[in-house]
């Protein structure tokens, strides 16, 4: 138990057997260091039954751990309700949870305090294991950011209010235009086809992860400058390396603490997009255009960016941090072919979120591993992930619109 005295001001903190609770005297106090430890420590409590619900079980058992009252659990049981739908959506296809022994950690971001209330901005770190999969590169990593609100009732700071800073459907609502829809003639990922399949394979034994070391040259295609557009590149047959694609995925989508964000690229709080085209050059993809064209920047034909290191007034085409128009992008370019099984996908394949009432697009994540039994993990940013199983990725969306459909491009292995 702590104690705390100024000329104004006094707060207790004290840590119970049954968890943490914090009380205090208006007003708070200059130095909230203590004071926001023990609110941290209520965040983790929460976190970890979020986890617990992802294993099957209903959270209560950590949620009893501290001394939430009942408008707390409110909140509380409203945060599990995600992990419940991902988990009974696994459920019932027949699918198990492909993420094991998951932890995460609490980081403090922010903190201030408004009138009665204090806020609390946090980096939530995830990791876990993957099913079949072994090895550091193998493991599921995530990061998302959430914002806390404390309100103080009866000489206490109780949770009030859980927002997700960056949450999917935030994403969507940032990436997605009301004015850019999808091409008519647009074929959905066959998502039923890839659940069955996976549920008629759970059982079998997952032989690793695949990293191609060769090209399908056979087709022996070339980029071809389309529209007119007047490339900033000599044509010439060009393979993807995917190998590479793999490992840009592997080290860039940690969270801000651990490096998820290469310093050569503009950071974008909505970064998903931004984040596929890094990963697609990577690969080999050439740029096209510049910002020195007159107009390029919406125009679906360009495709480049500028590094904010050596610019002053650094630049981007929306077709690099824009999904619909990335789509578009693809869609014009030849470099790759919409495909509607994920059988025919593999590492560094790219995969748009969409809606299928809605006509858009408002997501953008690429394939990062496959498994010999076909499979398949997604890296992304905003949030980000590395490593997530492609159906608990549907599920999440499918908890935010009803309506979701995945749209996928197979990259060509020569263009």
């Amino acid at each position: 138990m702590f104690e705390h005295h100024s000329n104004r001001r006094r707060f207790l903190l004290a840590t119970l057997s049954t968890g943490v609770s914090v009380f205090l005297h208006e007003p708070f106090p200059v130095n909230a260091q203590d004071l926001d430890q023990g609110l941290l420590t209520r965040i983790q409590i929460l976190i970890d039954a979020e986890f617990e619900v992802g294993n099957g079980k209903d959270g209560e058992e950590s949620l009893k751990k501290i001394d939430f009252d009942e408008d707390e659990k409110m909140v509380a049981r409203e945060s599990l309700k995600e992990r419940k739908f991902i988990r009974d959506f696994l459920k019932s296809r027949k699918l198990e949870n492909e993420l094991l022994n998951p932890k995460a950690t609490v980081k403090l971001i922010s903190a201030e305090t408004r009138g009665n209330k204090r806020i609390l901005e946090v980096l939530i770190s995830e990791e876990a294991e993957v099913a079949g999969f072994m090895g550091a590169e193998s493991k599921y990593r995530g990061s998302r950011r959430l914002q806390f609100s404390f309100n103080m009732r009866s000489g206490r700071l109780r949770l009030s209010k859980r927002v997700w800073l960056d949450s999917p459907e935030e994403t969507y609502k940032l990436q997605a235009s009301s004015t850019i829809k999808l091409p008519a003639g647009a074929i959905p990922l066959n998502m039923d086809e890839y659940l069955s399949n996976l549920a008629n394979t759970q059982s079998k034994q997952n032989l690793g992860k695949s990293y191609p070391s060769k090209h399908d040259t056979n087709s022996n295609l070339k980029y071809k400058a389309q529209l007119g557009v007047t490339n900033n590149f000599v044509a010439q047959t060009r393979t993807l390396n995917r190998s590479a694609m793999s490992q840009y995925m592997i080290k860039w989508t940690g969270d801000d603490e651990g490096g998820g964000y290469n310093p050569k690229f503009i950071k974008y709080d909505n970064d998903c997009t931004n984040y596929a085209s890094q990963i697609l050059e990577a690969g080999g993809w050439p740029r096209v255009g510049s910002n020195t064209i007159k107009n390029s920047a919406a125009d679906i034909r360009y495709w480049y960016t500028t590094t904010p290191l050596n610019v002053i007034s650094p630049r981007q085409s929306e077709t690099w941090t824009v999904a619909p128009m990335l789509y578009q992008f693809i869609n014009v370019s030849g470099r790759a072919t919409p495909v509607s099984s994920a059988s025919l996908l593999n590492v560094g394949d790219i995969i748009f979120v969409g809606r299928k009432t809605a006509l858009t697009i408002g997501h953008t994540m690429i394939v990062c591993a496959k498994s010999s039994q076909g499979k398949i993990f997604i890296s992304q940013h905003t949030s980000n992930r590395y490593m997530l199983p492609l159906a608990d990725s549907f599920a999440r969306w499918l908890n935010v619109y009803s309506d979701t459909q995945f749209y996928t491009w197979k990259l060509k292995d020569t263009f």
